[in-house]
């Protein structure tokens, strides 16, 4: 973008200085939710374990689902 000899919005705010500054932003870490899922029939902290991020926890149903068909174990924090 060639740069702005301060006239190419007629006397208003310049539209270039507003294209060209960068935008700044905060990185935020995810908040993970207090369910732990236990993978694959793995016990402990053995295995591959699965937190998810909150708000996206699966139903019960699912999480029953998940058991019979693949025997994740999902366990709430206490």
């Amino acid at each position: 973008m060639p740069p702005c000899n301060g006239d190419c919005n007629q006397g208003r705010e310049c539209i270039c200085e507003c294209m060209d500054k960068p935008k700044m932003s905060v990185y935020t870490p995810p908040v993970y939710s207090e369910w732990n899922c236990r993978l694959f029939g793995s016990a402990g902290s053995d295995g591959i374990h699965y937190r998810p991020v909150k708000g996206n926890v699966p139903n019960r149903f699912v999480r029953w689902m998940m058991k019979v068909c693949f025997a994740c174990t999902w366990i709430k924090d206490k």
